[in-house]
């Protein structure tokens, strides 16, 4: 759509444009913001003259709130808003999308609960659902090592990077093979037990998802058969 100088102005339709649609007797241009934040033109159309006037007296009010609203803002916040919707634009959100996201987390930081206390709360659930003294000592045993280097962090926090950086510099503590890297089938019994801790806090509401589901698991290769 060209620019034109009648923005917010009710124009008559020709008739051949009215013709079986009485709904699009007049028309009104005006400025918008699309999905993108970028400024463009628009049309709408109505019945009557009044309608399309009654249309630009709300447009011209809201113009005119929005000015003042702006011109109560200060140069260095413009310039911050500009830049933010400049380095968003390439992905498709606007300020208030970022906004709303950085809230959300601030929201869900502040009800979530430190590696320590997901661990306690976890094996305190595991024993009142009855499961074995063999399986909560091994989950005190994994997840007891992993809280150990991230006691004070919020589970919230915690991303799958992180974990998997973790699992990596994991070695064998006892045996030949002492030093060693975790083998595949130990390194994914680890990453099972953390992935229950970390579904655990997700069912408590202290984070959004499991970072687990990010991790990536070790290939294990089947023994071939023996043969008699």
């Amino acid at each position: 759509m060209r620019n034109t100088k009648y923005i917010l102005t009710p124009l008559p339709q020709k008739w051949a444009k009215q013709a079986g649609r009485p709904d699009r007797a007049w028309a009104v241009s005006y400025h918008r913001l699309n999905d993108k934040g970028a400024l463009v033109l628009a049309r709408s159309y109505f019945r009557s003259k009044a309608e399309a006037a009654d249309f630009c007296a709300e447009r011209k009010a809201d113009k005119a709130s929005m000015g003042n609203l702006a011109a109560g803002l200060s140069d260095d916040f413009k310039r911050e808003a500009l830049a933010c919707a400049d380095k968003l634009r390439p992905y498709g959100h606007s300020l208030t999308d970022a906004v709303d996201a950085f809230v959300r987390d601030l929201e869900l930081a502040g009800a979530s609960k430190t590696v320590q206390e997901a661990l306690n709360h976890h094996v305190a659930s595991a024993r009142a659902s009855g499961c074995g003294s063999r399986h909560i000592d091994t989950i005190e045993s994994i997840c007891g090592a992993f809280a150990a280097d991230y006691r004070a962090r919020k589970v919230s926090t915690i991303k799958a990077p992180e974990i998997q950086a973790w699992l990596e510099s994991r070695k064998v503590r006892t045996g030949k093979r002492r030093g060693e890297p975790l083998s595949p089938t130990t390194f994914n019994s680890f990453k099972n037990y953390l992935s229950g801790l970390f579904a655990h806090a997700v069912d408590q509401g202290w984070t959004e998802g499991n970072p687990m589901q990010r991790v990536k698991a070790r290939k294990v290769r089947e023994r071939p058969l023996r043969l008699l």
